[in-house]
């Protein structure tokens, strides 16, 4: 009887789990270029600006090539995200950052 029920509450907190993990599936992946980020400290705010942004889990800076502007990656639970936004949590950095590009990849 103690093991059916240890079993049985095992069972059920792997459900939760998968619930939980499922509920993740509505993760939308952005892709910004944005020029003007030329030190770790200039990556650093914009990572920072766009990791304010609505349900952003994660931000990756990859540095451009061939003289390309570099490269932001972020995952978000918001399906809405735009440049506007992407602008408008830089601030007054967006005056030096330029975010040319902003666009949902999923």
């Amino acid at each position: 009887m103690k093991t059916t029920l240890i079993c049985l509450i095992a069972a059920i907190g792997s459900l939760s789990s998968a619930s939980l993990l499922a509920g993740e599936s509505g993760s939308h992946h952005y892709r910004s270029e944005v020029a003007g980020m030329m030190c770790s400290a200039c990556a650093a705010k914009v990572k920072a600006a766009f990791s304010s942004l609505e349900g952003v889990k994660t931000v990756k800076i990859k540095a451009g090539k061939d003289g390309a502007a570099p490269t932001v990656e972020l995952v978000s639970s918001s399906e809405e995200l735009t440049r506007a936004d992407a602008v408008k949590a830089l601030g007054e950095d967006a005056k030096t950052f330029v975010v040319q590009t902003f666009e949902r990849q999923d």
